[in-house]
């Protein structure tokens, strides 16, 4: 009686796979057929969609139109300052006091009315006290607008006008531009 039961329990299985296998099948072909009647080809475009124009532009009226490298360098130089802690009244940065306590590096003037970006272990401390020499060889004294010690950012402050300041802008306007133009440069050819 035992081998009965085990003998029917195999065939229902193995009826059981025949079926499953037959629906897979059958399913299979359905899709084929459903996939070998698309055309897409002849797909067409309601009118909301987006048209897209193209834009044909010669290399030279690129040129004329956009800055050159070597223009964006020359402007940017413009505004970038030194900074220090000290000031210098000697031709040594070497003094007798402790040289742990000399921050010296650079910033870049982000406004006209003598706003500077740079780091923290450049100006030190909001409210310390910097020396911003410009591109120019003027010497301003500073003062630390804010600063953060974890992002090693700071703003310094001079009592400056119409100083030469780089432009910030917004990174994905940019990553936007460089997009356009590489996919022109195709046409340039």
């Amino acid at each position: 009686m035992y081998s009965y039961k085990k003998g029917k329990s195999k065939l229902k299985k193995s009826i059981s796979l025949i079926l499953l296998l037959l629906s897979v099948s059958v399913f299979s072909i359905l899709l084929y057929t459903i996939y070998l009647g698309i055309d897409v080809n002849n797909v067409s475009l309601g009118a909301t969609d987006i048209k897209a124009e193209r834009m044909n532009m010669s290399l030279q009226e690129t040129k004329e139109k956009s800055e050159t490298v070597s223009d964006m360098i020359e402007n940017t130089q413009k505004a970038v300052v030194g900074i220090s802690k000290i000031k210098n009244r000697g031709s040594s940065v070497f003094l007798g006091d402790s040289t742990s306590q000399l921050g010296t590096g650079t910033g870049v003037i982000i406004a006209d009315n003598g706003y500077i970006l740079t780091n923290w272990h450049v100006c030190g401390d909001k409210y310390s006290n910097c020396y911003v020499t410009t591109e120019d060889g003027r010497i301003f004294s500073g003062t630390v607008m804010w600063a953060d010690s974890n992002i090693d950012l700071a703003i310094v402050k001079i009592s400056a006008k119409s100083l030469n300041h780089i432009k910030l802008g917004d990174s994905d306007l940019a990553k936007a531009r460089t997009n356009c133009i590489c996919n022109r440069k195709s046409n340039w050819i």
